[in-house]
């Protein structure tokens, strides 16, 4: 009985000490959070309609399309914004378009899922023609809305960007924006 009571003891004490070690250890650091809840300062319409909608480029030649990197049908596209109100230490409102499913991490270009081949979208600041990277905290953005005006317009456009020769068929994708106060 003596050498079991002994083996046993063996056993179980390298994983006391694991488990005595584990709540041991000290904290760090503390992080904190900080954020709020707003109401919506501004009524937002895409293309003048509702505040999500469809943005259709136009059907394209393969052709336009046959060698990677280049671009065709390119749309542009509004969301206008009214009825803005101000909110405290905030002066300039701005779409911030987010990463998702639909979004390529590493090009920013919106991944295709209907049936064309070698086929994405981009979207532009209008103005400029500076792509937009999606969730990107330095994404490229057009003059933003004054709160104070109360209403403005920011313009972008969308374009079928090649990644290869491309293939006939159907091309759409989606994408999801915030307004962002500043």
């Amino acid at each position: 009985m003596k050498n079991y009571r002994l083996a046993l003891s063996l056993f179980y004490l390298p994983l006391a000490y694991a488990f005595a070690f584990e709540y041991a250890c000290a904290a760090d650091g503390t992080i904190s959070f900080a954020g709020g809840v707003v109401v919506p300062s501004c009524v937002v319409t895409l293309n003048g309609s509702t505040a999500s909608g469809s943005v259709t480029l136009p059907d394209v030649p393969t052709g336009a399309l046959a060698v990677s990197g280049n671009t065709a049908g390119r749309t542009n596209f509004t969301l206008n914004l009214a009825s803005c109100v101000t909110i405290a230490g905030k002066a300039t409102v701005n779409a911030f378009f987010e990463a998702g499913p639909g979004v390529n991490p590493v090009t920013g270009n919106l991944i295709n899922s209907g049936n064309a081949t070698n086929v994405v979208i981009q979207i532009l600041v209008a103005s400029n023609s500076q792509q937009i990277i999606p969730g990107s905290p330095a994404q490229a953005q057009p003059k933003g809305v004054s709160l104070a005006a109360g209403s403005g317009v920011l313009n972008y456009a969308a374009q079928y960007y090649a990644t290869g020769a491309s293939g006939a068929g159907t091309v759409s994708s989606s994408l999801t924006y915030v307004l962002a106060y500043y």
